[in-house]
């Protein structure tokens, strides 16, 4: 498999665009290129992938059926050599991720009380400026005034309301208030609501079964809620949503048209869509590094991708795999 130089799939662009992919241009133009534009992901399973995954499927049975049923699936992609590190992992992420759903379902029986329900797993698709907008937001909720929130689960390492306060998190939200109010114009859409939920910090013991270990974490979930579980409302306005639009979404939409521009020539074409942000290389304090790394610190001129070989990835099938699986 090899990259050539600098080329824009137009089609991919036109297909469509979600928050996910505007964060991602946002924080390295490189890392938009490789995965949006080329489809490049790891050939591995990403196992807080399906964790997530499986949660939002979890509990969006939880809100169908009101709390009356409950199905919990972890569905990891088939490999073709399941190693013992597999099966662990795999053992593991099915006790904990079930844990987390029980004790979840157990705190928050009485949402039904709160709000009523509008929409579940809402697909938003739709076009404003030449270009076509999609995204998936969790739940649309009304409160007892009748306004609308944007409802949305989040699975995080950490537990404070700087989580919220992150610019991915309050994008997507944004997102997902403008693209309600471009959906139902009618409606106000007075906020979001992010509801986090944070993955367990206990540390399995070296003599603990996976089943014993994640009725531990349901138990510790349920005496302290409060290191576990998260949740406010973010008011939102006309003017608010309004200069959003016009200072936050119109400029990135600018930058993609641009992209898509069949006469714009070539450097400004590679300065667009290939500038880095070595920022997002590596996480301080943590043993996270982006995936693309080896490819942007093993390529000599930063630009043309042509001679290196990139055995370690595969591309996927579709450009927004968390939309492609709920069809």
């Amino acid at each position: 498999m090899k990259i050539p130089k600098t080329v824009i799939n137009s089609n991919l662009i036109d297909e469509g665009i979600t928050p996910s992919e505007l964060a991602t241009f946002d924080s390295c133009a490189e890392k938009w290129y490789l995965s949006y534009n080329h489809l490049l992901q790891l050939d591995e399973i990403n196992w807080a992938s399906v964790y997530g995954s499986a949660i939002h499927a979890s509990l969006e049975e939880f809100y169908k059926t009101k709390g009356k049923s409950i199905t919990w699936n972890l569905n990891p992609p088939k490999l073709k050599l399941q190693s013992l590190q597999f099966e662990q992992d795999l053992e593991y992420w099915d006790h904990v991720g079930l844990a987390q759903v029980r004790a979840y379902t157990s705190r928050y029986k009485n949402d039904f009380k709160i709000w009523k329900i509008k929409q579940l797993e809402y697909k938003f698709d739709f076009t404003y400026e030449n270009l076509r907008w999609k995204g998936m937001a969790d739940m649309i909720v009304e409160d007892e005034h009748g306004d609308w929130f944007i409802f949305d689960t989040k699975t995080s390492g950490r537990l404070d309301a700087s989580v919220a306060d992150m610019y991915e998190i309050r994008f997507q939200f944004m997102y997902y208030v403008w693209a309600a109010t471009k959906t139902w114009p009618e409606r106000r859409i007075a906020g979001y609501i992010p509801s986090i939920i944070k993955k367990p910090q206990l540390k399995q013991g070296s003599n603990e079964s996976a089943a014993a270990f994640g009725e531990r974490v349901r138990c510790d979930m349920i005496a302290r809620p409060e290191a576990y579980f998260y949740r406010n409302v973010f008011p939102t306005s006309p003017e608010s949503i309004r200069n959003f639009e016009l200072n936050v979404l119109n400029p990135k939409a600018a930058r993609m048209l641009l992209l898509r521009n069949p006469d714009i020539d070539r450097r400004t074409l590679t300065a667009l869509a290939r500038n880095k942000n070595t920022d997002t290389c590596c996480k301080y304090g943590s043993n996270y590094k982006c995936h693309f790394l080896d490819i942007c610190r093993n390529t000599s001129d930063g630009f043309n991708l042509q001679e290196m070989q990139l055995g370690a990835f595969r591309r996927r099938e579709n450009k927004h795999v968390e939309l492609a699986e709920n069809d």
